[in-house]
């Protein structure tokens, strides 16, 4: 991407972003509340359209042909765009049949995600009476089910219970490792520094750090600034 904008009236969010994020691996952006992260994942994940600016994924321009990049994009925001009146089955069916995957696979790649998070036994239940975690799990899932190239994850251990945050950590370590693109968006400095190949610092709209020496050497000095300042 490069020279990135998006203005949203007088309020300029995103302030011409520069970078090149690996096409495998885990890059993770940081950066407070506010400094444009989740508005750069709408935009990548075509979502949103730029104000300004080039971006590309995997080769196609992802703003003029966003329709040949969305097959290639798995996306978890804070929305599971789950229907809580359909079981979890009926939810995956839909969305599988959604990306033109074939019955059979389709109906064996349910039960193994579903048992891989943890839901199998749930399969059957109304997404509707399912706790926040498991809500946040079955999410995962539906993001995953047509194999995407780039998986984009807006802080997606929200929600969880430890026991899921392990899970999701485990996952994110398995799928990097399989030559999957993960962009992480997360507020926990430590994991994201675990999981993480590559990344970058956004501040007010900016890229301040980037590089995963430079982006773990500014996020340590901005938490050892904040416990100063405690």
């Amino acid at each position: 991407m490069a020279g990135l904008r998006k203005r949203f009236g007088h309020r300029e969010a995103l302030r011409g972003i520069d970078l090149e994020i690996p096409a495998q691996g885990c890059f993770v952006l940081f950066g407070p509340n506010g400094a444009g992260k989740s508005t750069l994942l709408r935009i990548i994940s075509t979502r949103m359209r730029p104000t300004a600016g080039r971006l590309e994924v995997l080769g196609q321009d992802a703003v003029r042909r966003g329709d040949r990049v969305r097959p290639l994009l798995g996306a978890v925001f804070h929305d599971s765009f789950l229907r809580g009146d359909l079981t979890l089955e009926e939810n995956l069916r839909f969305y599988g049949e959604l990306y033109g995957i074939s019955r059979g696979i389709l109906e064996d790649r349910i039960v193994g995600m579903a048992e891989r998070w943890g839901l199998g036994p749930r399969l059957q239940d109304p997404v509707r009476t399912f706790s926040q975690g498991m809500t946040k799990r079955a999410t995962l899932i539906r993001s995953l089910l047509h194999d995407p190239r780039v998986w984009i994850l807006d802080e997606p251990f929200s929600g969880l219970d430890p026991a899921g945050s392990a899970l999701l950590a485990r996952v994110i370590q398995e799928e990097r490792s399989g030559g999957r693109a993960i962009i992480l968006v997360t507020h926990d400095v430590e994991m994201g520094l675990r999981l993480c190949d590559d990344g970058a610092v956004i501040t007010g709209g900016s890229v301040t750090a980037r590089g995963r020496a430079q982006t773990e050497a500014f996020v340590r000095s901005m938490a050892a600034g904040e416990k100063g300042a405690a």
